[in-house]
Order: structure tokens, then sequence, then C-alpha cells
């Protein structure tokens, strides 16, 4: 009876081994260790290149005029354009641009009343005559108007003493054909017209001691006027 109870333990035992032996073909699926995938190649993929922006870089105006006189300021390049302004004497202005034949300047006068145009004679220039720009046209000015006058030359005579009398021989050259005739302008009124063809003129006045004064010609006629031609001087010069 013993011997047949060892023997049915016997076989307890080899079954329940068998069961836990390893099944062929059907591995534990937890013991399975997951592989990284390899990329086919090792190369870098090429960036595009950082868009790096374009600045164009503009050289800043750097000139002034000092005025030397109180200075008629105008929409145009010339006397025959309307007065915007009367700028005062010894006012440093900033030059925007310069008429095409440099004999303007663009300027920013005091106020609010915008840009208007300087004769360049009537002041004392100062920094880079390079960082101007030039204006491209002088638009607004008569196609008929007379030439300007060709130099300026004067004689004067002062007087001892205060005030100071001075006679002043101004001529210049006519260059004009078509001109009605000329003015001349003492510190920038003026003080007479002339006839055609005129190249000469003397002028009378009192002047303090120290003082300079100025004076301008113009051709004209009834399309408008020419440029002036502008000196100035004192009687210590």
């Amino acid at each position: 009876m013993k011997s047949n109870q060892l023997l049915v333990i016997l076989l307890g035992g080899v079954i329940l081994g068998a069961c836990n032996l390893p099944i062929p073909g059907n591995p534990d699926e937890s013991s399975i260790s997951p592989t990284a995938s390899t990329p086919g190649t090792n190369e870098a993929v090429p960036q595009a290149p950082s868009s790096t922006p374009l600045s164009i870089l503009t050289k800043p105006v750097s000139a002034s005029l000092k005025l030397n006189d109180n200075t008629n300021c105008r929409a145009g390049p010339g006397t025959n354009f309307e007065k915007i302004t009367v700028i005062p004497e010894g006012t440093t202005v900033a030059i925007q641009a310069r008429s095409i034949e440099g004999t303007h300047y663009l300027v920013d006068p005091p106020g609010n009343t915008g840009s208007c145009w300087v004769l360049a004679e009537l002041g004392t220039f100062s920094g880079e005559i390079a960082t101007i720009p030039q204006a491209t046209s002088s638009a607004g000015e008569n196609a008929g108007a007379p030439a300007r006058p060709s130099s300026l030359f004067y004689n004067y005579q002062c007087s001892y003493g205060a005030p100071q009398d001075v006679t002043t021989t101004l001529s210049w050259g006519d260059t004009a054909n078509n001109e009605n005739g000329y003015r001349v302008y003492r510190f920038g009124a003026l003080i007479i017209e002339l006839p055609a063809n005129s190249t000469q003129y003397t002028d009378e006045t009192t002047l303090n001691v120290g003082d300079t004064i100025t004076y301008g010609v113009e051709a004209f006629n009834d399309a408008g006027v020419s440029a002036q031609r502008i000196i100035s001087f004192s009687c210590s010069d």
C-alpha cells in the first residue's frame, strides 16, 4: 500500500515539472528587451542659413549756415519765389539740401514754418559739403526769367567819425538778353530799379562803426527775376 502511494507522489511531481518547462517557439514576452531602431545614415541634415537683414546706411547731413544778416527764406531757390519767413541775423540753421547751381540752401528755420531756401552767400558755412544732397530740380522757377548778373564788384569810401558816411560803387556783368532792368538791394531792401543793360550804380548811406553792409543785384522782366549777386563788407575791411 505504501509503495503505491509513493508511486503516485513521484508521478505527480514529474507531471508538475513538465508543466513548468518553456514551450518551444513561444518565448516569455516579458523577457524580450526592446531594441532601438538605427537610422540608415548618420549624415547631418543641412540647415538653411539664417537670414541676416541688410541695412542701407545713409550718411546724415552734417552742415549748417550761420546767417550774417536778417535773411529772407523762400519757397524755392530764387528771389522769384514766395517769401516764407525772415530768419534773424546770427541764427544758425541746419542745411537739408542745396540747389543744382549751389547758390541756395534748403534749411530748417526756427519756428514751425517748415523748410525753405536761403541764399548761400548770406551766411557762414560750417560742416561737410559732401554730405549735402543736391536738389534734383528747381521746380517753380520761371523759365523766361533773365540770367543772373555775372560777378559783382564794389569800390567804397568811408568817412571818419560815427556814424560813418559810406559811398559805394557797384558794377556787374550784363549777361541777360531779355531783362526789363536791374534791381539793387541794400540790407535786403530794394533801393532802386535801373533800366535794361545797366552795369553800375553808386549808393550813399551811413553805417555804424564796425557794422557790415550788404548789397544785392538782380535782373528782372515780366516773367520773373534772376538769382541775386550778393556782396558784404565793412569799413574796417
